[in-house]
Order: structure tokens, then sequence, then C-alpha cells
């Protein structure tokens, strides 16, 4: 997960994540705590978290499905993938 976390993070930071003012969503990446380990690998984790993060976990969780799936040709291509 740590590849769907960073790109998710670099999303969130650019401002170029859009979650249509979901109210739901909005709670959940306020409740997540991301962690690092030695290898500067990252994830969300529950155990720190200060509520539900479910929300969260799906939407890396399909960030994670679009990086896997950039290996096969799309008629996309060249757009990279968008936020909504």
């Amino acid at each position: 997960m740590s590849a769907p976390v960073k790109e998710l993070k670099r999303a969130i930071l650019s401002g170029h994540f859009r979650h249509g003012g979901s109210p739901l969503l909005r709670m959940c990446f306020g409740n997540v705590v991301g962690e690092k380990d030695a290898h500067e690998n990252e994830k969300f984790t529950k155990a720190k978290a200060r509520g539900r993060i479910d929300g969260a976990v799906a939407a890396a969780m399909a960030v994670g499905r679009i990086i896997a799936n950039e290996v096969t040709p799309s008629p996309y291509e060249g757009r990279g993938f968008a936020f909504l």
C-alpha cells in the first residue's frame, strides 16, 4: 500500500484530490494517521487513528488499482488519472 498512499498524499498536498465536499471522506481523511517504516514505506494505521478511516483506505485501494493497471495500454494514456 505504500505506492498508493504516497500517490494519494501527493495528490492531496498538490490540490489535485477532489472529493466533492463529501463529509464522510473529510472525516475519514481527518482521522488518518500515516506511518513510515525504516524503508520509507508509508501506510495508514488504524491503531493510532482518532476514528474511522475506511473511506481513506478505500481511496488508497482505488489508487492502487489504478497504478496496477497503468501497465496496460489505455485510450487515456498520457493524461494521467483524475481524482474526483
